[in-house]
């Protein structure tokens, strides 16, 4: 077989094997780098958990089922004679690792939407709004990304263009978050003031309801009703309940 000229430049055999190899290495590479990029997300996510941290274990299971496929086909590309077919297992094995590492970023994600539903649940005995000046606008932009990630097609997108979306949304979330833990404060001094002002509430309702007992005691006392008499005893302590809560006010 004719390998060069006779000029000794390679032949157009030996351009096409060079090319196809360096096709190759470049299919190699980028399943490397993709791999590289879901062990960073996986580590990367797992460390920001605010919901799901005690199951920090188990949010890796769909990113694992996605990287044994990753395995399957980079072996199966190791086995096959046909270069075209070890390409092809190759792009496999990358489109895996792609969806192992949105499947991870899906679930840090699900997590910042349930750190939020748990954030309102926690203050919504006071006005958010007060300390978060945008809050309606916070809380619109997190219902968008639910609403994006829920409903598009992930059909009409590569799986490089789905992993972009994913990521970015995720890293939008999570700039909303670290906003969400500054605010917590201020609010909870909110809160507590709140909690303070609902016992005074309580307390002055209590304060009401026993001077009105006392009033009672005090005109049956008066009329010399023989049924409560005994009770003109206790009218002393009740004056000293109603001082003690005076105090505690």
């Amino acid at each position: 077989m004719i390998v060069g000229n006779v000029n000794g430049e390679p032949s157009l055999s030996e351009e096409s094997n060079a090319l196809r190899k360096e096709e190759g290495n470049d299919k190699i590479i980028a399943l490397y780098n993709s791999l590289k990029k879901t062990r960073e997300l996986i580590d990367k996510i797992k460390s920001e958990l605010k919901v799901y941290k005690q199951h920090d274990d188990e949010i890796e299971i769909p990113s694992i089922n996605e990287l044994r496929y990753v395995a399957y086909h980079t072996l199966k590309a190791i086995n096959e004679k046909s270069e075209g077919e070890q390409d092809e297992e190759l792009r496999r094995a990358t489109r895996h690792s792609q969806r192992a590492s949105y499947d991870i970023l899906e679930i840090g994600v699900l997590d910042k939407i349930e750190y939020f539903v748990g954030f309102c649940e926690e203050y919504k005995k006071i006005d958010i709004s007060s300390v978060i000046k945008d809050w309606s606008g916070v809380h619109n932009k997190i219902t968008d990304i639910n609403i994006t990630l829920a409903e598009i097609n992930r059909s009409e997108y590569s799986s490089v263009e789905y992993l972009e979306i994913v990521e970015e949304k995720y890293n939008e979330i999570c700039d909303i978050v670290i906003y969400l833990d500054s605010s917590k404060d201020e609010l909870n001094g909110k809160l507590i003031k709140s909690f303070k002002e609902i016992r005074n509430i309580v307390v002055l309702t209590l304060f009401s309801i026993v001077l009105s007992l006392v009033l009672v005691v005090r005109v049956f006392v008066l009329y010399k009703n023989p049924i409560m008499t005994f009770t003109s005893k206790f009218i002393d302590s009740f004056y000293f309940f109603l001082d003690s809560i005076n105090n505690f006010l």
